[in-house]
């Protein structure tokens, strides 16, 4: 089965959120294809990696101030 997680943001990044997705994820992935994208406006962390057997990809979102968590690539990612 393969699984998308949409995410405001995703570990290393500090959160509860971010580390409720990885928590789920992680397990998940031992048994499934489990890919996370997720928001990163600052470009501090790579775009792709995998961890853990999750497939991780940070986009940027393009909301000034970041108070909206949306990306025109997050559309394009569940497509897939």
């Amino acid at each position: 089965m393969k699984i998308l997680q949409v995410s405001p943001g995703y570990s290393p990044a500090i959160g509860v959120v971010k580390e409720h997705v990885r928590t789920i994820g992680n397990p998940s992935a031992r048994e499934h294809e489990v890919n996370v994208c997720t928001l990163d406006p600052s470009c501090e962390f790579p775009e792709k990696e995998g961890v853990n057997g999750v497939m991780i990809r940070r986009v940027k979102n393009f909301s000034a101030n970041n108070p909206h968590h949306i990306s025109y690539e997050i559309f394009r990612e569940r497509r897939q």
